[in-house]
């Protein structure tokens, strides 16, 4: 949830579903392994977007879960107001960093050498 992955409810929905996606189908394969129990009979999607501000067309793969109502219980804790926030009592382990840096950090190299993650839609008392 801190990179690609989102929660989401549908307008006339009752429960939310877990989405995610990357660039890499690898990546999207290994994260939704574990909801292996709860993706949808399609399992993953490849597609492509193109983005009017580069002109480019961006390749990516994604999964989803079925809808149920761990998914919702999970939604309220990180969309309270409808927009995703990092929750008070998240706790970052190994894995779950991991998984953030290979979807949303890169390695910066300058004068010091320094891992980026992206963080910009979080509050600022939230990243840190």
């Amino acid at each position: 949830m801190l990179g690609d992955g989102s929660l989401i409810i549908h307008k006339n929905g009752t429960n939310a579903y877990l989405s995610y996606l990357s660039k890499s189908k690898q990546h999207v394969e290994y994260v939704m392994n574990y909801f292996d129990t709860f993706l949808t009979d399609a399992r993953y999607y490849d597609s492509s977007s193109f983005d009017k501000r580069t002109n480019k067309e961006y390749f990516h793969t994604s999964a989803k879960t079925h809808a149920l109502p761990l998914f919702t219980e999970q939604y309220n804790r990180w969309y309270p107001d409808g927009i995703k926030h990092i929750p008070h009592d998240l706790k970052l382990t190994p894995l779950a960093c991991l998984i953030w840096y290979i979807g949303d950090g890169c390695l910066m190299n300058g004068n010091t050498q320094a891992i980026k993650l992206s963080t910009q839609c979080f509050l600022k008392e939230e990243q840190e």
